[in-house]
């Protein structure tokens, strides 16, 4: 029997052995991807891009025949999830190492002849994060970006940006606030009934073993409640926009903002204000909110590799129904579904034609440099 144009253009999505990289290949009749995307998520979302991106990624490699690696943002406690520095520079040895391993044994060197487009594409926290990496004086000398797509770009701070941050800045100005009163109230304590020297001797160890108690207190409080300089990303939102400022520190030639209507949060308008001089920018306002580039009805579709795969799809869930407000009613819940999905596919149309009409499509050719060729 033939096959069905579903199975034709059938998309493959492969783990990477580092078991949170995927790399998604076009339909098998694809000789030679258009393009190469490295695509990030946002906070939470962006660590499980196979549960929550996937009808993203997949209709615009359908649409343009591109090759999509999508580097999951890492969630652990061993790490320090506020360095946005390290976590970036990361998700790019990710990305090479799919390319690598995964992209290139497929299809052979993608950049030798004719060079194949590489575009960083981000949601969120995601865009953040690629826009850190443009950042970083010290590029990456075997690749850059041709291009960026950034989606509800944002740069708040920690406390803004992550749940039960701004809980533990309070909670550390408290602390600072007992430590001071404790300070004050022991330099102000005076002996006023005479000096008994064995007595003071006594005080004197008793204090030391106290003062040791103390620090060891104080340690476990500092663990448990860090300073607030060190509670905030790095870098931190000033720190970056002064760096996006600095004309030599973006060099992206391309830059397609994608903005929503509802979205409280986006940030896209003073980035585009930042970069106005150091690339061409294209813009794409539609009807949404923040999350709607995620899949609107959160399913998951696909095998999971182990049961620790599971743990951030579980913690992303919950954030989703908390978002999306799991206590309206069915007939709020089904109209914001169809908003959802038509917005999506919007979106995913918007995507795939600015890469297949701006960044794939040949440049137009200069008459000047034409004529000095001849």
């Amino acid at each position: 029997p033939r096959p069905s144009y579903e199975d034709v253009n059938a998309v493959e999505w492969e783990l990477c052995e580092d078991a949170s990289t995927w790399v998604v290949l076009p339909p098998s009749f694809v000789e030679r991807p258009n393009a190469i995307i490295h695509f990030v998520g946002g906070t939470f979302f962006g660590s499980s891009p196979n549960v929550w991106y996937r009808t993203l990624i997949e209709g615009i490699v359908k649409t343009t025949n591109a090759c999509v690696v999508a580097t999951g943002i890492p969630v652990t406690l061993l790490e320090n999830p506020l360095d946005h520095v390290k976590i970036a520079r990361q998700l790019q040895r990710q990305f090479h190492m799919a390319l690598t391993e995964v992209v290139q044994d497929e299809y052979g060197d993608l950049f030798k002849d004719r060079p194949t487009p590489v575009i960083g594409m981000g949601h969120s926290l995601g865009s953040r994060l690629l826009v850190v990496l443009s950042t970083l004086y010290k590029k990456d000398k075997y690749l850059s970006y041709d291009a960026f797509i950034l989606m509800a770009f944002t740069n708040f701070g920690a406390a803004a940006s992550i749940p039960g941050v701004q809980s533990l800045l309070d909670k550390r100005r408290q602390l600072d606030y007992r430590r001071m009163n404790e300070e004050y109230l022991q330099g102000n304590r005076d002996d006023e009934y005479g000096y008994d020297e064995e007595k003071d001797e006594l005080q004197e160890l008793f204090d030391d073993v106290q003062e040791t108690i103390n620090e060891q207190i104080s340690d476990i409080r500092d663990v448990l409640t860090p300073q607030e300089e060190s509670m905030e990303f790095h870098p931190s939102p000033e720190e970056l926009w002064r760096a996006l400022n600095d004309a030599r520190r973006y060099d992206i030639p391309d830059t397609l903002l994608c903005t929503f209507d509802d979205d409280d949060v986006c940030q896209s308008a003073k980035l585009a204000n930042s970069i106005r001089n150091m690339t061409d920018i294209y813009y794409c306002s539609l009807a949404g909110g923040h999350l709607t580039p995620l899949n609107a009805d959160g399913d998951f579709q696909g095998d999971l590799t182990s049961p620790l795969s599971a743990i951030p799809s579980t913690i992303s869930k919950a954030v989703w129904k908390l978002l999306r407000g799991e206590r309206d009613s069915d007939k709020t819940r089904r109209r914001r579904h169809r908003e959802d999905n038509l917005s999506g596919q919007l979106l995913r149309q918007s995507i795939s034609r600015y890469i297949t009409d701006v960044i794939v499509a040949p440049k137009p050719v200069d008459p000047r440099e034409a004529k000095m060729e001849r």
